[in-house]
């Protein structure tokens, strides 16, 4: 039982802190791709009580559909990948990741049929993770013990 809670406030711990890092990489990609493409005006908003987390930027030209895709994912699919050179059970955090980046990434999908899709794939993904994150770390406590 000891092993038990050992393993699920280990996985909660890390999983609030790489959800966290995600979003500030998340926000962070839209700033830099807005600098990229020469937008004015960039402000960066990681703590708002109304509207939350946010990137808000002027831009002279229309940007393409893919614009806040590309700058959502700049940061984090690289972050993401990190986990794979992790040796433990640790490694499952990248299906947290990109779950959580996928999910929080659907308000920037400006055609809506995809907006559920995105949804369902990253809640779906962080699901995943977490089974396997408190799977592997359960296995991996009681082997130490």
């Amino acid at each position: 039982m000891e092993a038990c809670l050992q393993a699920l406030v280990y996985t909660i711990l890390f999983s609030v802190s790489v959800s966290l890092a995600t979003v500030v990489l998340h926000e962070a990609g839209h700033y830099l791709s807005g600098l990229l493409v020469g937008c004015s005006n960039i402000k960066l908003v990681l703590i708002d009580s109304e509207t939350g987390t946010y990137t808000q930027m002027n831009c002279v030209n229309k940007q393409p559909a893919y614009f806040a895709l590309a700058g959502a994912f700049m940061l984090t699919l690289p972050f993401a990948l990190s986990f794979l050179l992790l040796k433990g059970f640790e490694r499952n955090f990248l299906f947290v990741t990109l779950g959580f980046n996928l999910t929080i990434s659907m308000v920037d999908i400006p055609i809506l049929f995809l907006q559920p899709i995105a949804l369902f794939l990253g809640i779906a993904s962080i699901v995943f993770g977490e089974c396997l994150l408190v799977d592997k770390s359960l296995f991996s406590i009681e082997a130490r013990l």
